[in-house]
């Protein structure tokens, strides 16, 4: 988390074949704001995947992460739930952030 927003990173390794990525904030596509990084092993031939978002101006908002593996008809849903606090606490934005931490995904 940082002062002004909220840092989202979501990782997934030995993966294949390379995925489709997508984030949605309250049903709203917002993949284009986003950074992502695909990676190809070349010892392994497995993926590696990276995806990031900045969000400023944090108010209480349900992202949502889906990772398309279309050759295996999967789908990976993660749900993400923001809380901002309002209220400043030494001068510092306060936001509380329920599913905001690393999520590591394992797509075989």
């Amino acid at each position: 988390m940082l002062t002004d927003g909220v840092n989202l990173l979501v990782t997934s390794d030995g993966g294949y074949p390379s995925p489709t990525l997508q984030w949605l904030m309250e049903n709203s596509d917002i993949t284009n704001q986003t950074q992502t990084h695909i990676m190809k092993d070349t010892q392994t031939g497995l993926y590696i995947v990276s995806s990031w978002i900045n969000l400023t101006e944090v108010t209480n908002s349900s992202l949502t992460f889906i990772l398309n593996n279309r050759p295996l008809g999967q789908d990976i849903r993660r749900e993400i739930q923001l809380y901002s606090d309002k209220r400043e606490r030494q001068g510092e934005s306060a936001y509380r952030c329920h599913g905001c931490f690393i999520l590591l995904l394992n797509v075989i």
